[in-house]
């Protein structure tokens, strides 16, 4: 037997097993899920409430890459995908506050975003909390039909939000 048909044997004995072990406890996608939700809502703050064109599109970028670790998150070795409730739950809900809470936006801009000072600012805290909602409520939809690529065009138009049009969604 050659080495190359060995690795042939290997692969097909074990492949189907391999990649069923690829899903998680609903437990372990909930700890991964809330490990990149300060990471997501802080880039998506940056890019609602500031004019910062050198970084807008690493923002949205960075964005993207977390949202898609998150898409492959699958649960009980049966590729499903969970719930947008439960998607909306960890990402906005749990850390912002069953209510609109713009305290998250202003304390967050104030603790993590302080070199942000010097930029313009695009949107008011309520407006910024207001379009984190909603972009929540659709990457929510989005992750759970598995179309996470689909959100990468609603982020780039952030780039042109302004304070007169604000609604995003």
């Amino acid at each position: 037997m050659t080495l190359q048909s060995i690795q042939e044997f290997i692969l097909e004995k074990y492949s189907n097993n391999a990649l069923s072990e690829m899903a998680f406890s609903k437990k372990e996608c909930e700890k991964k899920i809330t490990g990149l939700e300060p990471q997501i809502n802080i880039h998506l703050i940056k890019v609602l409430a500031f004019e910062d064109s050198l970084n807008f599109d690493k923002h949205i970028n960075d964005i993207v890459n977390w949202l898609l670790q998150i898409q492959k998150l699958d649960f009980n070795k049966k590729n499903r995908k969970f719930t947008k409730n439960f998607y909306f739950d960890w990402l906005f809900k749990k850390p912002i506050t069953d209510e609109f809470n713009i305290d998250y936006v202003s304390k967050t801009i104030k603790r993590d975003l302080r070199k942000y000072d010097s930029l313009k600012r695009k949107l008011t805290d309520d407006k910024v909390l207001y379009n984190l909602y909603k972009i929540h409520l659709r990457i929510s939809e989005l992750l759970a039909r598995d179309e996470i690529l689909d959100l990468e065009d609603l982020l780039y138009s952030i780039k042109n939000l302004n304070n007169l049009n604000y609604k995003l969604i």
